[in-house]
């Protein structure tokens, strides 16, 4: 085992450098096992590769120079080059959508389509790629008619001059009575603020929490883990994938996160944090 490693041809390096790091294993570790004196050689022969090192992402992604494709994609790169992938292949030609879909890991065009859309791509049919939405290669102008004046991006609203006739009538109230009118209009929103009052301080207590944080929250929950198969659409499959590789963080987590806060919203608010006080 140990030899069949160290005679790795280099694109099999880089895939079992980046698959380990996937599964969560020591840079050092992967280094020593390819026989490389520490990780620091490892870098070097990455950044041959076109490789670097992503602190935030725990893993080498591709080089924005390097666009070459010499590398086969891998089920563990990053959403950015698979997003860079299809745009190039589009651009490249001689291929159509149902190939390349396939190329990258969709079972068809139409689950590539909604895969871009969701990283904020459209279709163009003009340049017969994908690009960033919002943005086209024949932008005109706004429409200027004679209410609106045009200043770079910023509009000034000419407003019409209205005409009081006769026939106009003007209803005036003290300035009691309007106040009294607006009290009474939010009573229903104050007596149901009220009444949830409990609920409402601990939802803004922990949106609170994990916005001075700036991270995702984590949770101890006690007990012994099993193995529990769960049928999804390969699409919601594919996006814990993405978002896995890209935040750095165990899909096992993503799941607990995502239990733990169904529960505390729908119902089991109670059973849930009798769980995590243990």
């Amino acid at each position: 085992m140990q030899q069949a490693l160290l005679d790795m041809s280099q694109d099999e390096k880089v895939k079992h450098i980046l698959q380990g790091l996937q599964s969560k294993r020591q840079r050092n570790d992967i280094a020593l096992e390819l026989g490389y004196k520490n990780y620091r050689t490892m870098d070097i022969f990455m950044r041959r590769q076109g490789y670097s090192w992503d602190r935030l992402g725990g893993t080498y992604v591709l080089t924005s120079s390097r666009n070459s494709g010499r590398y086969a994609r891998t089920e563990d790169a990053t959403t950015l080059d698979k997003v860079r992938e299809v745009l190039a292949l589009f651009a490249k030609g001689g291929m159509d959508a149902k190939e390349i879909a396939n190329r990258v890991g969709f079972e068809s065009h139409r689950d590539l389509a909604v895969y871009m859309k969701s990283k904020g791509y459209t279709w163009d049919s003009q340049v017969a790629n994908y690009i960033m939405e919002g943005k086209s290669n024949d932008e005109e102008p706004p429409e200027v008619n004679d209410n609106v004046i045009a200043i770079g991006k910023r509009q000034d609203v000419k407003e019409p001059e209205e005409k009081l006739t006769e026939s106009s009538q003007v209803v005036t109230a003290s300035p009691c009575e309007l106040e009294d009118a607006t009290i009474q209009s939010y009573l229903p929103l104050l007596q149901f603020l009220k009444s949830n009052e409990v609920a409402l301080k601990g939802l803004l207590a922990r949106v609170a929490e994990q916005l001075s944080t700036g991270s995702l929250p984590r949770y101890s929950i006690p007990g012994v883990f099993v193995t529990k198969s769960v049928h999804m659409s390969n699409q919601l499959d594919q996006m814990v994938r993405d978002y896995s590789a890209e935040k750095n963080i165990a899909q096992r987590d993503i799941f607990e996160i995502a239990l733990v806060e169904f529960f505390k919203r729908y119902g089991y608010e109670r059973e849930i944090e009798t769980i995590l006080k243990k």
